[in-house]
């Protein structure tokens, strides 16, 4: 009897100990997110700290707040509805902040948003329906972890003009993304992982009111094929950029509708097609630092230097060729001398 008694008080015991640690468990509260304001006109901005998007959502509503930046924070995932509705912020950026996913429908309604930043995260995914329809004009998810973007993600944005998805992981193109995005400007892709830039890849910028800038700068691109750019109808490219890469061979017919080429820092050893019509699409710096054969590069100086650009290093890659070619005449000879010597 005494023995029950008292095993029955230490199991109490036990569990009055152990409970409070079960209450963390089961009842977990997000830390607050400290949010920062800016106004329209006349009001200083300020910093607070509030329990979470509902709450976020109402005050910059109740104040017309036209900005809302948080930065450095631990922050819960954006679900749907998060902050939908938002009438009067233009601009709503979470940057550093940990934020791995933001599901569809996140941001539906809130038409007055004109620039999402989500820099420097950790999001892995685009999905269709997050930022589909909305009316931004600037898209910023560059340094996350993203890998895989959905068909119709980046489509249905009529006003978008710039969207920056350098510093991520993606390695390959999609031929159905950009639908419906007629007024693109800037197309920001480097520091990736894309190896090979297909055909047709960019039909869907067709219809542009603008000449797109594409930056593919620092991949691991090694094949553009030359029908890469083709289907964009009469629209030109104003920039494209592909340096530092690993490209081996160029088209002329793969930039016949670029404005300016960059292709430095590659592993180009020749431009097949009219070198001189490929040297008009930039300064020579942005065809340096390749190795090309040596025919190749004479023509390619040859193009710089009557156009009046004169390029250090492309003078001295002659001058290894000319000598070159000196040494290993110089060689022939001197074997001819010793096969014909008594």
């Amino acid at each position: 009897m005494y023995i029950a008694t008292f095993l029955w008080f230490s199991f109490l015991k036990i569990s009055s100990n152990l409970s409070p640690i079960w209450d963390v468990n089961y009842n977990k509260k997000s830390p607050p997110i400290k949010a920062c304001f800016y106004p329209q006109t006349g009001v200083s901005n300020f910093c607070q700290s509030l329990p979470n998007y509902s709450a976020i959502k109402n005050l910059s509503t109740s104040t017309g707040y036209k900005k809302i930046e948080i930065r450095h924070q631990i922050v819960e995932n954006l679900e749907r509805g998060s902050l939908s509705g938002i009438l009067t912020v233009k601009e709503f950026a979470i940057q550093h902040s940990n934020l791995s996913d933001i599901q569809p429908g996140a941001f539906e309604r809130s038409l007055s948003l004109l620039l999402l930043d989500f820099r420097h995260n950790k999001l892995e995914a685009v999905k269709t329906g997050t930022f589909n329809d909305l009316l931004i004009s600037t898209l910023n998810l560059s340094h996350n972890r993203i890998k895989f973007i959905e068909d119709d993600a980046l489509s249905y944005m009529s006003n978008l003009e710039e969207i920056y998805l350098a510093h991520n992981l993606l390695t390959k193109f999609n031929n159905a993304w950009f639908h419906k995005t007629q007024r693109l400007r800037e197309l920001h892709l480097e520091n990736n992982f894309f190896t090979v830039i297909p055909n047709d890849v960019f039909r869907n910028l067709r219809g542009q009111l603008f000449n797109p800038n594409i930056y593919l700068s620092f991949n691991k691109i090694t094949v553009v094929h030359s029908l890469a750019f083709r289907g964009m109808d009469n629209i030109r490219i104003g920039k494209l950029f592909l340096d530092n890469n690993f490209i081996k061979v160029w088209n002329e017919n793969s930039s016949s509708n670029v404005n300016e080429l960059k292709l430095s820092f590659n592993n180009v050893t020749c431009i097949h097609g009219d070198v001189r019509e490929t040297a008009k699409l930039g300064s020579v710096e942005n065809f340096e630092h390749n190795p090309y054969n040596c025919t190749c590069l004479k023509d390619i100086k040859s193009a710089f230097d009557s156009s009046g650009q004169q390029s250090a290093w492309f003078r001295e890659q002659y001058l290894i060729c000319r000598d070159g070619n000196k040494m290993k005449k110089a060689r022939r000879d001197s074997d001819v001398e010793i096969f014909h010597s008594p």
